[in-house]
């Protein structure tokens, strides 16, 4: 059996990354494709070297899952779809050595892909080149940074029955002080 102190390690774990997309044109003054439009390139030149199935589109992109479970997605907002960033997700792995393994493998795919994507862009009239920078905060200072996933144990056993047991019998007062507390504090602002 597992020492407790090891236990931690041994559960699912994964990391999304954020990368701000970078294009950096042959000449100053030529064109620069949005942010989407490098993005569709960048998961064309994925989808080249890797197996990959669609997954759910957002915002009109699609989201691409790798065969090792990994994805890769586009993020913006409704108002600026052509300003987004790319996210790279790993697969859900058993432990950090696992987790490490799969994001630098995703790293090296996603530099491989944005010199495809490079080489496809200046061929649609776009010549330059591109990059993805891995932070986790805009130009403006906002934070929108990298998750993490991990699974937590909260109990097992009789112990996990008598959590059960304790949160049944909390909703029943909550779903009473609730609107209780939204009267009084209605009473109050009146």
């Amino acid at each position: 059996m597992t020492p407790p102190a090891l236990q931690p390690l041994r559960r699912l774990v994964g990391l999304e990354t954020e990368y701000a997309i970078r294009f950096s044109p042959a000449w100053p003054q030529a064109p620069r494709p949005g942010n989407d439009r490098i993005y569709d390139a960048v998961v064309r030149a994925v989808e080249a070297q890797v197996p990959t199935r669609a997954g759910r589109r957002r915002m009109g992109r699609k989201r691409v899952f790798t065969a090792n479970g990994g994805s890769v997605c586009y993020e913006s907002l409704p108002q600026a779809s052509h300003g987004g960033l790319l996210e790279g997700a790993s697969p859900e792995c058993r432990g950090p050595s696992e987790l490490l393994l799969y994001q630098q493998a995703q790293e090296a795919l996603l530099v491989r892909a944005c010199a495809d994507a490079a080489e496809t862009l200046s061929s649609e009239g776009y010549p330059g080149e591109v990059g993805l920078l891995k932070n986790g905060r805009d130009g403006f200072g906002n934070v929108y940074g990298p998750q993490e996933n991990f699974e937590v144990e909260v109990a097992r056993g009789p112990a996990l029955w008598a959590w059960r047991a304790g949160l049944a019998l909390l909703v029943p007062p909550l779903l009473v002080l609730i609107p209780i507390a939204w009267t009084m504090l209605i009473a109050v602002l009146a």
